[in-house]
């Protein structure tokens, strides 16, 4: 109901989340995904990576999403050196892919 709707259009399509604060450790993000369509191409799942002035650094790919249907996406995230203050879920969606999705409930926790 609340999902963010994704679909391939002839370019690539980026959803980008709010940067939120890291610190050196581990990650763990999570968030619900529902393919409805696809042809080709994958949703692609990034982080980027931001020092304390907000300038990107880098960005780590994390995961390439093919299968239909309804999946938890589970991540592992550790800033890539001391300098990322700030960090940022990147969702692609590749153009002329016939990709659909519902993308929901993104939640990063520190364990």
């Amino acid at each position: 109901m609340n999902s963010v709707k994704m679909a391939a259009t002839t370019a690539n399509k980026h959803l980008f989340s709010p940067q939120v604060a890291v610190t050196a450790g581990t990650y763990k993000i999570a968030s619900y995904l529902n393919v409805t369509a696809r042809t080709s191409g994958e949703m692609g799942f990034y982080i980027d990576e931001y020092n304390a002035a907000g300038q990107w650094i880098s960005g780590q790919y994390k995961l390439g999403v093919t299968a239909g249907g309804v999946t938890n996406v589970d991540l592992t995230y550790s800033p890539s050196t001391t300098a990322v203050a700030k960090a940022s879920l990147q969702v692609i969606v590749q153009g002329n892919s016939g990709l659909q999705a519902y993308f929901d409930d993104v939640r990063w926790t520190k364990p």
